[in-house]
């Protein structure tokens, strides 16, 4: 046996022992059950984290879902913008209010607000949160789109002044009268020097090249005289050549091309035989085309003023009334360019560009003297102008104007 001391000192260590292999257990279960908490705040932040990926997934198809049926709104707005706009358009809608006209018999009311739908459809689009969108993308498209448009205006200038072709058409060098026009200084296409009354000549006129340049969108000399009779000399020869060849086209398809469902063939005599003969007047040869009562004529001024309207209120806003609609114009007020007044893109070429305004307001000219020759040949003969071609063809000597004034 072992003595009483060493048993004591044996059963001590044993209780060490027994106290150690305690702390060790208690501290592993200490430690599983941290770990096991530490698993368990994982696992709870990787559910949160899915949870937050879910709903940010949900969000962003949401918002990936708005935006494309925002993007759909705006491209069919401004889809449908271009066509309400795009002169053409005005054709064809025309075409198609006579054919329902032909056909359904509208009553005056009906066919007036058929004609005002181009203006209240863009303005309806505009008002639209889809056309606000438009108008804000433009806005911002115009940061590059502006600085294009002033470039390319610098390279018609510069070929305005040293092309040599272009020479003889502009600046100071140009083939002029000499009468003291000292106003006119070549910008302006078709500048001869003649304003022998001095009716461009302006205290504004001499505005500086730097006012020039800034603020060439709205139209060369804008705000002066020069500029205004410009402008409306310009829209004159326009309308001046539609009518002219308008004047022709239904006389030489009843005379030559025995087309015979023409019932007023001859230009000036289609009001008279309307409003007196009661005649029948037939569009794109749809018979019986009327819009109105008897005679429709009200009908057909009321027509015309909401057509015209609209596009007299666009070019009087100025260049940029269609941008609320998406559309920009990449020229100035006299020439707006871009798809819809440039299709065939004529002014990419600035000295092309310049040729063809020159031909432009040449061309209208002409046809302005020959509407006033088509009127002055109606009262002195009482015939269309190509029967009076004919007469005066047949007969040099005594069909034209110095015997008619001499007899």
């Amino acid at each position: 046996m072992l003595p009483t001391s060493a048993a004591k000192a044996c059963g001590s260590g044993r209780l060490v022992a027994s106290r150690e292999t305690g702390r060790r257990s208690h501290g592993r279960a200490v430690g599983r059950v941290a770990r096991a908490g530490s698993s368990l705040r994982s696992s709870n932040r990787e559910d949160d984290l899915r949870v937050e990926e879910e709903v940010d997934d949900v969000e962003l198809s949401t918002k990936g879902d708005e935006e494309a049926k925002d993007g759909s709104l705006e491209s069919i707005a401004s889809g449908l913008a271009n066509v309400v706009a795009n002169p053409a358009s005005y054709l064809v809608a025309a075409v198609g209010v006579a054919g329902l006209a032909s056909q359904f018999k509208p009553n005056a009311l009906t066919v007036v607000l058929l004609s005002a739908l181009p203006v209240v459809g863009l303005t309806a689009i505009s008002k639209t949160e889809a056309g606000e969108n438009i108008a804000r993308k433009v806005e911002e498209e115009k940061k590059e789109l502006l600085p294009a448009a002033n470039r390319q205006e610098l390279r018609r200038a510069e070929a305005r002044a040293t092309n040599p072709k272009l020479t003889a058409y502009f600046g100071e060098s140009r083939t002029k009268l000499d009468l003291g026009a000292d106003h006119l200084e070549g910008v302006l296409p078709g500048d001869s020097g003649f304003d022998v009354l001095g009716l461009g000549r302006d205290p504004e006129a001499g505005a500086t090249d730097n006012e020039f340049e800034a603020r060439w969108r709205d139209g060369a000399y804008a705000g002066t005289r020069l500029g205004s009779f410009f402008e409306a000399e310009l829209l004159h020869a326009r309308w001046a050549m539609l009518g002219a060849v308008g004047a022709l086209i239904p006389e030489a398809l009843a005379r030559y091309a025995g087309v015979d469902s023409i019932a007023e063939p001859v230009w000036w005599r289609v009001g008279y035989s309307v409003l007196h003969d009661g005649v029948e007047i037939n569009y794109a040869g749809l018979q019986g085309f009327r819009i109105a009562g008897d005679k429709g004529i009200l009908a057909i001024a009321l027509c015309q003023l909401v057509l015209m309207g609209g596009p007299e209120y666009a070019r009087r806003v100025g260049i940029e009334s269609l941008e609320p609609v998406g559309i920009f114009l990449p020229g100035c007020v006299n020439y707006p360019g871009g798809q819809l007044f440039d299709p065939l893109g004529l002014a990419e070429e600035p000295a092309e560009f310049l040729e063809q305004q020159v031909k432009e307001i040449k061309n209208g000219r002409l046809a302005m003297l020959a509407m006033l020759g088509y009127g002055a040949q109606a009262l002195a003969t009482g015939k269309g102008p190509l029967e009076n071609l004919e007469c005066f063809l047949s007969d040099p000597l005594h069909e034209n104007i110095f015997a008619k004034l001499a007899g």
